[in-house]
């Protein structure tokens, strides 16, 4: 069974696409123009959370828009708390300790641990939102090698990008909602001036 660490497969079809690349010239040059429109077209993902978490990322969200005079929304926010990891990613390279930080602030219980609980008509999903954002497919594809390496080193615990997203939007919105995070709102107007 092959192992997909998010919905889109990118790290699969990647591997796949490399395999390709052996077998001739034209094969190589399609593979190669397509691979660059790929890349930059952006992926959308989406995951849950308790409508409490949403409705205090949204809040913080319109916020923020008034301070800029510009829509801010919750994509926004975790394109900036994805980029955010990504260059913990480049700057650390310790998939120890990334592992051992995704591990400590994972806040997800029940329904929230499986993976897309939206699909199932079992379970009931009153009480959380499905919270949709896009990430650029380079990107996307730079966790889902990162999350490969650490299916390998630990095998134990699997991690997806929706996974990922997840825990890191409930623990900004815990640490902001407790105080722990100051100064955010300058912040992210920083980052958008």
């Amino acid at each position: 069974m092959t192992t997909l660490y998010s919905k889109h497969g990118l790290y699969q079809k990647k591997l796949t696409s490399l395999s390709c690349n052996n077998k001739g010239f034209w094969k190589q040059f399609f593979s190669c123009f397509t691979n660059s429109f790929e890349e930059q077209a952006t992926c959308k993902y989406e995951f849950l959370v308790p409508n409490t978490e949403y409705l205090r990322g949204e809040v913080l969200c319109e916020d923020v828009s008034e301070e800029l005079e510009a829509q801010f929304t919750q994509a926004d926010l975790m394109d900036i708390l994805f980029e955010e990891l990504i260059t913990n990613i480049r700057q650390t390279n310790n998939h120890n300790e990334i592992y051992s930080k995704l591990e400590s602030i994972d806040r997800r219980t029940g329904i929230l641990l499986l993976n897309d609980p939206w699909e199932s008509d079992d379970i009931e999903l009153e009480g959380y939102t499905l919270l949709e954002c896009g990430i650029k497919r380079k990107r996307a594809l730079r966790l889902e090698v990162f999350l490969a390496d650490l299916a390998v080193l630990f095998p134990e615990k699997k991690y997806t990008v929706e996974s990922v997203m997840q825990i890191l939007y409930m623990d900004f919105i815990y640490h902001y909602r407790t105080g722990n995070i100051t100064n955010i709102m300058q912040e992210i107007l920083d980052l958008y001036e």
